[in-house]
Parts: structure tokens; C-alpha cells; sequence
């Protein structure tokens, strides 16, 4: 009763306490008497959740390491997209100052395709 008692103390949510409530509940798990049987149920569910709300944190941590991950690269992104449009904005400028195209001849001066 004792293992499970302090099992279930540990089981608040904090990784290490965590941690700590599984090994409770395994050597609960493991003894053999009559009273720890009377209680291996319960520990037996109660891992289940634990061991769950662990594989939980775990998943938690990858997609939170993931969106850190993917916040750089959006940045970089962002970064990029405006260097281009600077870029895009100072061709549309120096198209502004080209001569209209109707009086440029389509081909070299004397009429032929360039070579």
C-alpha cells in the first residue's frame, strides 16, 4: 500500500516525479504478496496513464523542437521574399525609365536579329 500511496503522489505532472511513480508502480507490479496483488489493478491502470502521459510529454517536446525549427526557417523565408521584392522594385523602377517599347526597333538597327 505504501508503493502505491507514494506512486500516486509521484504521478503529479512533472517528469521527474513521473518517473518516479513508474518505478514505484513496477516494483508494486513485481511483488508478489497478497497485499500488493490486492493492488495491482489499480497500478496496473494507473501505469498505463503514466506511461501515456510520458509518451505525451515526449511528443509535446519533438513538435515544440519542430515549431522552433520551422519558426527559423520562416524567417529566413520572410527574409528572403523581401529581398526579392526590393529586388522586383528596382527592375519596375529602372523599366520606368526605359524608352517606351514602340520606339525601339524589335531587331538591331538594321533590321536583322542580333548575332
Amino acid at each position: 500500500m505504501n508503493r502505491l500511496h507514494a506512486a500516486v503522489q509521484a504521478s503529479q505532472p512533472d517528469r521527474a516525479r513521473l518517473n518516479e511513480a513508474r518505478r514505484q508502480l513496477e516494483h508494486l507490479l513485481e511483488d508478489d504478496s497478497t497485499e500488493a496483488r490486492a493492488h495491482h489493478p489499480f497500478a496496473r491502470a494507473l501505469l498505463t496513464q503514466i506511461r501515456e502521459r510520458q509518451r505525451q510529454a515526449a511528443q509535446l517536446e519533438r513538435l515544440e523542437r519542430e515549431i522552433e525549427t520551422h519558426k527559423g526557417e520562416l524567417a529566413t523565408s520572410r527574409r528572403h521574399a523581401a529581398e526579392l521584392q526590393r529586388k522586383l522594385d528596382a527592375l519596375t523602377a529602372i523599366e520606368r525609365t526605359l524608352p517606351a517599347p514602340s520606339s525601339v526597333p524589335p531587331y538591331g538597327q538594321n533590321g536583322l536579329a542580333p548575332r
